[in-house]
């Protein structure tokens, strides 16, 4: 993938994550984190923000909402590749505006 679906992936990822803390979410910040590792800007903060959930135990996915990358979509990252990675990655596709 180029830079820009990585970080629409992510982006919508985190969207997710804030919207759904019950289904999957540790399995989706480890993937989170697999996209962060991809990206070549930084991605600290959300690199942080996850460390701290997952040490934490406490589930709130608010923390994401002032993340960088928090709801990314670009022309450029909004690809098929992208649709299909974001309808099996997502717990809840069916709220993706990208997948209208």
């Amino acid at each position: 993938m180029t830079q820009e679906e990585l970080k629409t992936c992510l982006g919508q990822l985190l969207l997710d994550l804030r919207g759904n803390w019950a289904y999957g979410y540790e399995d989706r910040m480890k993937t989170a984190l697999v996209l962060c590792s991809k990206i070549e800007l930084d991605t600290s903060d959300i690199q942080s923000i996850i460390s701290n959930e997952i040490e934490e135990g406490d589930y709130d996915g608010r923390c994401f909402r002032g993340c960088s990358y928090y709801q990314y979509k670009s022309d450029k990252g909004t690809t098929e590749e992208v649709k299909e990675w974001l309808k099996f990655n997502l717990s809840n596709p069916e709220y993706c505006e990208l997948l209208d």
